[in-house]
């Protein structure tokens, strides 16, 4: 957890990070102390951590997006910490499981942050997601689709994805990374 922390506090200070960035990495710091270890359950509420990934093809120019069946639309993959405090590695693990991707070993490099409401499900009330998000490089070009979590998978350039997703937390992202407006 403290690891979570140094990096949020890190990115908070960056330059990269937007005003509105800082605010929500403020608050997170905040969720963090207030609830400690089980802000890393998807029981706690009102919100709760995930991990994300902005997952780079081998050769850095085309990013990986999956259809997510019940928001039904085009994301990063990511997912539910299920008490792993370590963020990076919930996205590693969730690129793997949602997408079939391996990725290859670097530092943990904290790319963007977001916090966001989920709706309610027939199976689950409404929540918020605290996100962090991890830039990740692809050693392959191959994907295997995870037919619970998504309907489909893919290597998308950063026109192609902007056109894909109206999701304002991924088109920053895709600004952050490949330049240009969200």
């Amino acid at each position: 957890m403290e690891k979570l922390k140094g990096q949020l506090s890190e990115f908070q200070r960056s330059r990269a990070a937007l005003p509105a960035e800082r605010e929500v990495a403020g608050r997170m710091l905040t969720y963090l102390s207030e609830h400690g270890e089980a802000a890393f359950y998807r029981t706690q509420r009102p919100a709760h951590f995930t991990g994300s990934a902005f997952v780079l093809s081998p050769d850095g120019e085309k990013l990986l997006l999956m259809r997510h069946k019940k928001l039904n639309k085009w994301l990063q993959p990511g997912g539910h910490a299920d008490g792993d405090v370590d963020l990076w590695r919930v996205a590693v693990r969730e690129a793997l499981e949602e997408t079939g991707v391996a990725v290859t070993e670097s530092a943990p490099e904290l790319f963007g942050i977001d916090w966001h409401p989920i709706p309610a499900t027939p199976k689950e009330d409404a929540h918020e997601h605290a996100d962090c998000v991890y830039r990740l490089r692809a050693r392959t070009w191959d994907l295997v689709r995870q037919v619970d979590e998504a309907d489909s998978v893919g290597w998308f350039s950063a026109r192609e994805a902007l056109a894909l997703t109206e999701d304002t937390s991924v088109r920053k992202l895709i600004a952050r990374h490949f330049g240009g407006t969200p």
